[in-house]
């Protein structure tokens, strides 16, 4: 004789109280991660972003998430926090600050949206003798060009171009790519675009976003890509979400595995990352507008510390001078020339010799913003 299960109404009702409680525990969960900003983001951008991120989460959902917030006052610098929700939970993959233009009516929208894979932009130089020419922009030595496609590791044959990892951000009007490096206000002006020290945004590229093959490299899309909230005066008009969906997006990521294959690894490091215990440590909010893994800065003057380094090293090593070759040398000097470069536009008031100084040696100096003091 077959048995049957009989559901009574004491059994249904204890069941819906239990269903009630999960759904409680779990929407109190989401309000403290709501409640609770990472990477110098503020509470109303952080709430806003990732409402309309998680709004996302209830169908396919971008594993990543960038959340850029321009400083106030500040036109060329924004904090940025990039990282995942897997099950539920917030995994940091780098923060710090980032570079762009906001004035007037350029870059002032609020955007929230999914990105593109990512791709060479800017134009191709060409190259006359030893000088590289992009389109609207003013000539440079070659070196200057090789020297970024050589530190990403790019293939000799792809063509010269300021960026090699760059996705659209507004209509195409705008594009985030990648950039020099910023470890204190002000950051370097761009033309208006959104700027990631370059190594960490080729690895946002091939980690999530994927690369279309242009820059060289070609790489999928890993785990639904890449969720870009950006500028935020305000909530965006396209994409905002709304709690409900969210805490609907919240409950798909923390309980169905969804984004369970999503990589966390530091953007800058390679180390891989541990989730943030929001509950435990009552959010992860800064006041120091960096983060470990971009207060030692990254792209040309990265490459610059490393050779240095590695010269100096070799030198004790073998207890003599370390020559460089001719090819570090001139390494050396395109490095020296962007550094003058940008120091000068981001510091007009700091006279030409201190600039010159500093770019000769950065580990001479201690900088903040535009001060600059000699260690010795």
């Amino acid at each position: 004789m077959k048995k049957c299960l009989i559901i009574t109404p004491v059994f249904l009702f204890l069941l819906s109280i239990q269903l009630f409680a999960q759904d409680n525990v779990e929407r109190e969960r989401m309000n403290n991660l709501l409640r609770a900003p990472l990477g110098n983001i503020s509470q109303s951008v952080w709430r806003n972003a990732l409402v309309s991120y998680l709004s996302q989460c209830v169908g396919e959902c971008p594993c990543a998430l960038v959340v850029s917030e321009g400083i106030q006052g500040d036109i060329n610098s924004a904090n940025m926090w990039i990282g995942t929700f897997k099950d539920g939970q917030p995994t940091e993959l780098w923060s710090g600050l980032a570079s762009r233009l906001a004035s007037g009516d350029q870059n002032r929208e609020n955007v929230s949206m999914p990105t593109d894979r990512c791709k060479r932009r800017n134009g191709v130089a060409e190259v006359r003798g030893n000088q590289a020419c992009i389109p609207q922009r003013s000539c440079r030595d070659v070196s200057v060009y090789r020297s970024l496609a050589d530190e990403l590791g790019l293939p000799e044959n792809v063509a010269l171009t300021s960026f090699y990892f760059s996705t659209p951000m507004q209509n195409e009007m705008y594009k985030f790519h990648d950039f020099y490096p910023c470890t204190s206000t002000p950051c370097p002006a761009t033309l208006g675009c959104l700027g990631l020290e370059r190594h960490a945004m080729k690895a946002l590229c091939l980690n999530h976003m994927g690369s279309n093959g242009s820059n060289g490299i070609e790489a999928p899309e890993r785990a639904g890509g890449v969720w870009l909230y950006f500028h935020n005066t305000g909530r965006p008009n396209q994409n905002p979400g709304d709690e409900d969906s969210a805490f609907a997006g919240y409950r798909s990521l923390a309980q169905n595995g969804k984004c369970s294959n999503v990589s966390t690894a530091n953007l800058s490091s390679g180390e891989l990352m541990s989730p943030s215990s929001i509950l435990a440590s009552g959010g992860g909010r800064t006041t120091s507008g960096r983060s470990p893994s971009s207060s030692n800065g990254g792209g040309l003057l990265q490459g610059f510390n490393q050779l240095a380094g590695l010269g100096q090293q070799q030198g004790q090593e073998r207890g003599e001078e370390q020559a460089l070759s001719p090819q570090q040398e001139q390494f050396q000097r395109a490095i020296r020339r962007e550094c003058n470069q940008t120091t000068a536009e981001a510091c007009p008031n700091v006279s030409e010799s201190i600039i010159n100084e500093y770019c000769e040696d950065v580990r001479r100096f201690t900088r903040n913003a535009c001060e600059f003091e000699r260690k010795d």
